[in-house]
């Protein structure tokens, strides 16, 4: 009972606090204007806080989303390249093809004898297709773990970039709301001064 009876006593002091009266003097005019803007601020202050929670609960869903799929793309490209250079090894048929096969096949050479050599100073007597095998192993892991790195490169550039449009549009949302504020508070300035003139003009 206390609560309801509370309750009631607050909502009938608000609506004193903001209703114009006939015979109120400007004093108290402007006073209710004032009272009508607080509210109308905490108000506003209290839906930009629901909004901003809603926004970091869908953020923190976009961002895993966002992870997930840079993580396909990370997967996705370094298979295709993996298969590509293989291809190009195998069966090349364009010139750009066999001019990845010449340069690939040109490093598995290389990469073999260095692989024949640590093979010999770790004991293990390997024949050189064993050695080549493993040289280009090695040589589409390195290739693959670069393309990773790529990948990584370019998250991070959409990221920043994500990001870098995010703040240019909070500045500029900012910088509007406080021409709306001013204008607002000219406005308010506005109706106080007529009530003042009203006033002293009876």
């Amino acid at each position: 009972q206390n609560a309801i009876s509370e309750y009631y006593r607050q909502r009938k002091e608000e609506y004193l606090q903001s209703t114009m009266m006939e015979g109120f003097d400007a004093a108290q005019q402007a006073k209710i204007l004032r009272f009508r803007r607080r509210k109308e601020h905490e108000a506003e202050l209290e839906k930009e806080e629901r909004a901003k929670k809603l926004q970091e609960m869908l953020d923190d869903e976009r961002i895993a989303g966002w992870i997930q799929k840079w993580e396909r793309v990370k997967i996705e490209r370094v298979a295709a390249l993996r298969k590509h250079l293989e291809w190009c090894r195998l069966s090349p048929e364009t010139t750009e093809e066999r001019r990845t096969a010449k340069k690939l096949n040109k490093e598995v050479r290389i990469r073999t004898q260095i692989v024949f050599k640590r093979a010999g100073k770790q004991g293990h007597d390997l024949e050189i297709p064993e050695c080549e095998a493993m040289a280009l192993e090695e040589i589409l892991l390195k290739r693959c773990q670069d393309e990773e790195l790529v990948v990584d490169a370019e998250r991070r550039a959409a990221a920043d970039a994500h990001y870098a449009a995010i703040e240019k549009a909070e500045a500029e949302a900012r910088a509007e709301k406080e021409k709306d504020r001013v204008r607002m508070q000219n406005i308010s300035a506005l109706k106080i001064q007529r009530i003042r003139a009203l006033h002293e003009s009876r």
